[in-house]
């Protein structure tokens, strides 16, 4: 016990104070994170003797391990979004970070729907540009690439790509009256044509 505490602490130390994650690939985070997890086990059964436990504290211990990680998920998750012009993780990447980012997304918004995410937690993704609405987020998304695409080669999407068929789903919106004026006039911003006489064109 003892030898692995101090093992987490310089862990914890050489980390921010971030505890190791279990969904890490690295053996040694990932061996200290289930040995986090064992003794909680032993916590919650009343089997943790009162210095160990005084000891854990000592070093940050949270004995809650999903608060522990949905804060090192959130702040993994910011990063990405930072590196990524904003865009949100896709939970189908063949990058297993951002897959795995993407998941943890989306069971916080389920929890989110189901009435079961803490104010707290929500504020925390709010303030860095959260969105419940998957929909609405891989729009943006979507519109994002599309910006990116026009900028690189001065044309918009080919029509076999997957943006094409996003503008052209956006164009079916506006004619069936189903386009929000705030869709509308981001696109309009964004010189991203979508009415019917300039659908096929390009720049």
């Amino acid at each position: 016990f003892w030898h692995t505490l101090e093992a987490d602490k310089k862990f914890r130390e050489a980390h921010d104070g971030n505890a190791p994650n279990l969904s890490s690939e690295v053996p040694e985070e990932k061996r200290l994170a289930i040995w986090e997890s064992s003794c909680r086990e032993r916590k919650k059964k009343g089997k943790l003797s009162k210095e160990r436990e005084e000891a854990l504290v000592a070093i940050g211990w949270v004995y809650d391990p999903y608060e522990d990680q949905f804060w090192q998920n959130l702040e993994a998750y910011k990063k990405f979004r930072v590196a990524h012009n904003g865009q949100a993780p896709n939970s189908e990447s063949e990058d297993p970070e951002e897959r795995r980012l993407g998941k943890w997304e989306g069971r916080c918004r389920r929890r989110k729907k189901k009435g079961k995410l803490p104010k707290e937690r929500e504020e925390a993704l709010v303030a860095i540009g959260w969105v419940f609405d998957p929909f609405e987020e891989q729009w943006q998304n979507n519109l994002q690439e599309t910006k990116e695409s026009i900028k690189n080669t001065g044309k918009l999407p080919k029509q076999t790509s997957k943006l094409y068929k996003w503008r052209k789903k956006n164009t079916d919106d506006l004619y069936d009256g189903k386009m929000t004026v705030e869709h509308y006039k981001k696109l309009k911003r964004a010189k991203i044509p979508v009415d019917k006489q300039t659908y096929g064109a390009v720049f």
